[in-house]
């Protein structure tokens, strides 16, 4: 059976697998939502294979996609939701680590060799500088250089602060760019209840069919 291959955040990994208000929206629901990808199978009677995280940032991600790239057949669909440019890799504890700028010091220690003021200025730094976006286009030219008749969706969530300086090469590589701020969010579909701004089921399903529309101009 053909695949989806999805790599990305917290946007993209099954709610259920994560923790905090995530999980919390699921006990709401009483069952595992479904997300944009799995509507997408449905439609093309395709398998999925996830290998998104919560957290990662854009070069985890790039992992993730050369991790499993000797796997991917020709007719499949690759789905790739990057993330922030002010996430970046650490070593901890002789792994790789995403430090997130919303982290508290707890959850970022032991670093003997970075303090949690210098990692704040590194971010602050990545999402100051256009130039950081150029790194997603490499990434993409590169994907689409090894697959180059495959259907490949770049996406993501994040919106840009000045996307007049973003270049029109990077914006027309991103599948989906404009919009994507539109759909419902679980504070939204909970009415408050859970305070948190990924999509809701509704908005996954929404989102899906932004992505459905393109695919079948594809």
């Amino acid at each position: 059976m053909n695949k989806i291959w999805v790599f990305g955040d917290s946007f993209s990994e099954p709610y259920e697998k994560q923790g905090d208000t995530l999980s919390e929206f699921v006990k709401w629901k009483g069952y595992a939502t479904k997300s944009y990808y799995d509507y997408i199978a449905e439609e093309f009677n395709f398998d999925t294979k996830i290998f998104a995280k919560g957290g990662s940032s854009n070069r985890t991600i790039l992992s993730q996609f050369i991790s499993n790239v000797d796997s991917i057949d020709s007719n499949d669909i690759i789905i790739i939701g990057w993330s922030s440019i002010n996430r970046f890799r650490i070593l901890k504890n002789n792994e790789f680590f995403d430090f997130v700028p919303t982290f508290t010091e707890k959850e970022i220690s032991p670093i003997e060799e970075l303090s949690i003021e210098c990692l704040y200025q590194v971010a602050i730094n990545r999402v100051k500088n256009d130039f950081f976006y150029s790194e997603l286009l490499e990434y993409m030219k590169l994907i689409k250089k090894l697959f180059p008749n495959n259907i490949t969706i770049f996406w993501t969530w994040c919106g840009i602060d000045n996307p007049n300086k973003i270049s029109d090469e990077y914006k027309e590589s991103l599948t989906f760019f404009d919009g994507l701020n539109e759909q419902e969010k679980i504070i939204e579909e909970t009415g408050g209840l859970i305070k948190d701004h990924h999509y809701s089921e509704n908005g996954h399903k929404e989102l899906s069919k932004i992505f459905l529309s393109k695919l079948k101009l594809i």
